[in-house]
């Protein structure tokens, strides 16, 4: 578990996740 954490496109997945999510609440406050 520790090797896949770890793993590089395991990070840029959540990270991706993270600042689409902000996005999308800043669209969301905007409206």
């Amino acid at each position: 578990m520790s090797e896949v954490y770890l793993g590089n496109p395991n990070l840029k997945k959540a990270n991706t996740q993270i600042e689409f999510t902000q996005e999308n609440i800043i669209e969301f406050f905007k409206v």
